[in-house]
């Protein structure tokens, strides 16, 4: 597999590991903590505001525009989303817009708050309501004040329930890790290389103080330290 730290355009690119593969691979313990590309597509409206023609997101940093159909038949539809796994060839991208056009759609339930719900066939937490201590359970972070289209990302981290966090708000421009099966992903001393996600990796470590006591981040502050090495 090969690591890279890249937008989200690039992600899709290159081949990005889907929602449900980053599931395993975090339970596996197969990859570094930070913030990863999946493929996995979702759009959604505002909570309580039905879907139109197109689901439409544009990324306020770099004023590129992602979008999607919305079937007929779901249009109108309220607290939904639509889910597809994307490949290389189901999405054009030109002069800042991206258009995805998955083959494969999945319609469901679009929880209209953060929070913990059961996964549904592509990981995404669309389920009923759930709890942390429920180890299938998974934790939605979204968007309240406007709709989205675009990729989702996994935040994945080594306390509380770090490892199930699927955020589904991204702005397409934020340089994630991205996992591929391209190219072998450890190097040749068998480490994964982690200076791709260096960068990105002190800037959340310095947002995560706002909320969570240094003693927590004593082996993130620690990988980190060493990654640049």
């Amino acid at each position: 597999m090969k690591f890279e730290s890249k937008t989200a355009l690039d992600a899709l690119q290159l081949g990005a590991k889907t929602n449900l593969q980053y599931t395993q691979m975090i339970k596996n313990g197969e990859i570094p903590h930070g913030w990863y590309w999946t493929r996995t597509m979702a759009a959604y409206a505002k909570a309580g505001e039905p879907f139109g023609k197109i689901a439409r997101f544009k990324d306020p940093s770099s004023g590129e525009v992602w979008q999607t159909a919305v079937p007929k038949k779901y249009q109108g539809k309220k607290n939904s989303v639509l889910l597809a796994d994307i490949s290389q060839n189901e999405f054009e991208a030109k002069d800042g817009l991206v258009i995805l056009k998955p083959k494969n759609l999945i319609v469901k339930t679009m929880p209209e708050k953060d929070g913990w719900h059961l996964p549904d066939e592509l990981g995404f937490p669309s389920g009923v309501a759930s709890k942390e201590d429920n180890q299938d359970a998974r934790y939605l972070w979204r968007r309240d004040d406007i709709g989205y289209c675009g990729l989702l990302s996994r935040y994945y981290y080594n306390f509380g329930g770090g490892r199930r966090v699927v955020v589904a708000f991204d702005r397409p421009s934020g340089r994630r890790g991205v996992l591929t099966d391209s190219e072998p992903r450890e190097n040749k001393k068998g480490c994964p290389n982690l200076k791709p996600l260096v960068f990105e990796a002190e800037k959340e470590l310095t947002d995560l103080r706002a909320w969570v006591k240094e003693n927590h981040l004593e082996r993130i502050t620690k990988l980190v330290e060493a990654a640049k090495r």
